[in-house]
């Protein structure tokens, strides 16, 4: 599993959703998420970013959508 480096604002004008995808986003084009490795599960990140779990269980649902 990835240990993942992750910031997000919750003061920021982008919500939080936004900024956990952007970020996630990001991390993939630079290759510094390697594709054979798994995503935290939402529970675990959301504890590491202190977000709400559904936060990030909507932000994969989407990234997986998406492709």
């Amino acid at each position: 599993m990835a240990t993942l480096c992750l910031d997000v604002d919750p003061n920021a004008a982008a919500c939080l959703q936004e900024q956990l995808r952007a970020t996630l986003l990001e991390a993939i084009h630079l290759g510094s998420l390697p594709t054979d490795d798994a995503l935290p599960s939402c529970r675990k990140l959301s504890q590491q970013l202190g977000i709400s779990r559904n936060t990030v269980a909507i932000v994969y649902e989407k990234l997986v959508e998406d492709g």
